[in-house]
């Protein structure tokens, strides 16, 4: 712009460039206000203008009032000239320059930012570009699995940038040798033993092996090792199920014990872990406590012994007051800390410290007076009746019949008035009136027979009491 100004006014002329703040950044693309081109105020001799441009894409290095190397990078300033001309009694123009106070730099506004921050295949992250290529807005797109081709498994996305210094985001294929999922590779399989880690085990008792597994599903083997010499396979070719009940045998004992969890089938090849502390194994502790009826047998009287003390079943009433050991104990020393003692209602009523098993019915051997042979059979209630002789064992009752002369022999008798003859098992069981002899005549042929029968059927009936004796 031409000013006609007088001489007199030319060292008063002045042009400020105050519009510029330093270390501004401006992005390419953006509208910059400068202190030219429209007259936005007038104060006196001061006028302020205004400008706006755009700095244009191919804005590069050639430009001109750049700064190089100043605080580390490229950095700029505006420069403003004035031509006056025409001033009174000259023919000659006068140019005034001023440039900006502060430095500025110039950045591209095209920009690409990567989540998981560059090619992390491990990790699943996301590209959003902005550039001229998306019309300035926003673009995003994800790391994603894809199906397994000669490229890979993997699509992932990442910041690159184009030859005229333009950035954008694109995938690139990667292989996960583990397999993909979710958007990044998953990790190599690996295994780790939790347990029994520092602890002490006790010889033929359970305890449990746990471990944990990642990105497996295959076939587990675990191994005992000693100062980390191997001792023994525990199990080989189990399911992953991330535990294993496992009975201490008697033959181990000492310190320094580490369980080894092997994955059997993996891509990448021998995969291990050890227990992290040492355990041991001590031999199983003598019990202080003893039951002589096992435990709590309520049909058996039992004593139970603890720390020298003696502990004895007793029926108080229909009540059983039943001793036993008690179920825990120290696992280390074996010491019981003191008896159980169970209070048991009998059913069928309580007798010298046990209860009964039925309510009054019992089997018995027997015979009276109208029967001197051994019978067998139940007798239940208030059965004693006069003459009834009851034993619990066959021998019993025969010692007895012996003992008042009912010897147990074939005994021979005859009737004096019919002449019948019959065989009897004892000879107490000759009829009144009836008279022992040494044999039935021959010539009887039905009463020898009727005699042989029924020596035949008190021997079956015999047989069949003491086979019912046997069963019960």
């Amino acid at each position: 712009r031409t000013y006609n100004i007088s001489d007199s006014m030319l060292q008063q002329f002045s042009l400020f460039d105050d519009r510029i703040p330093g270390w501004q950044i401006w992005s390419a693309g953006a509208a910059i206000p400068t202190t030219y081109g429209k007259l936005i105020s007038s104060v006196g001799n001061e006028k302020i203008y205004e400008y706006s441009f755009v700095i244009p894409k191919n804005f590069n290095s050639t430009s001109p009032q750049q700064y190089q190397n100043i605080f580390g990078g490229k950095h700029y300033r505006v420069l403003i000239t004035a031509v006056v001309s025409g001033i009174a009694g000259t023919s000659s123009s006068v140019s005034v320059d001023d440039y900006s106070d502060g430095l500025f730099s110039i950045e591209p506004n095209d920009t690409c930012v990567d989540s998981d921050g560059g090619k992390n295949y491990y990790t699943k992250g996301s590209v959003t570009e902005i550039n001229q290529y998306t019309n300035w807005a926003p673009n995003t797109f994800p790391d994603m699995c894809v199906a397994d081709n000669i490229l890979g498994n993997l699509a992932e996305a990442t910041c690159a940038q184009h030859s005229d210094g333009t950035y954008y985001g694109k995938q690139i294929y990667y292989t996960c040798p583990f397999g993909c999922s979710n958007g990044a590779c998953l990790p190599a399989p690996s295994v780790t033993v939790l347990s029994p880690s520092g602890s002490t085990l006790v010889q033929k008792q359970q305890t449990t092996i746990t471990w944990k597994t990642q990105n497996y599903s295959g076939l587990v083997g675990l191994d005992l090792y000693q100062n980390d010499n191997f001792i023994v396979n525990i199990v080989t070719n189990i399911s992953d199920t991330g535990y294993y009940i496992w009975t201490v045998p008697i033959t181990l004992s000492g310190s320094g014990f580490k369980i080894k969890a092997v994955l059997l089938n993996t891509k990448a090849g021998s995969v291990a872990d050890f227990s992290d502390t040492p355990f041991n194994i001590i031999a199983q502790p003598v019990p202080n406590c003893t039951d002589s009826d096992g435990g709590k047998d309520y049909y058996v009287k039992g004593t139970v012994k603890i720390n020298n003390t003696s502990y004895i079943d007793y029926c108080s009433g229909s009540v059983l007051l039943e001793y036993s050991c008690p179920s825990q104990q120290d696992s280390s020393t074996g010491i019981y800390s003191a008896v159980n003692v169970d209070p048991y209602v009998c059913v069928n009523g309580c007798e010298n410290g046990a209860c009964k098993k039925t309510s009054d019915c019992s089997y018995r051997y027997w015979y009276d007076d109208t029967s001197k042979v051994c019978g067998y059979k139940q007798f239940c209630g208030t059965y004693i009746y006069n003459g009834l002789k009851t034993f619990t064992t066959k021998e019993a009752c025969e010692s007895s019949l012996e003992s008042i002369g009912c010897l147990n022999v074939i005994t021979y008798a005859k009737n004096p008035s019919t002449g019948e003859c019959r065989v009897h098992l004892n000879s107490c069981g000759i009829l009144p009136g009836w008279v022992k002899v040494d044999s039935c005549p021959t010539s009887t042929q039905p009463i020898t027979q009727n005699s042989q029968l029924s020596i035949l059927y008190a021997s079956l009936f015999q047989l069949l009491e003491e086979l019912e004796l046997l069963k019960k």
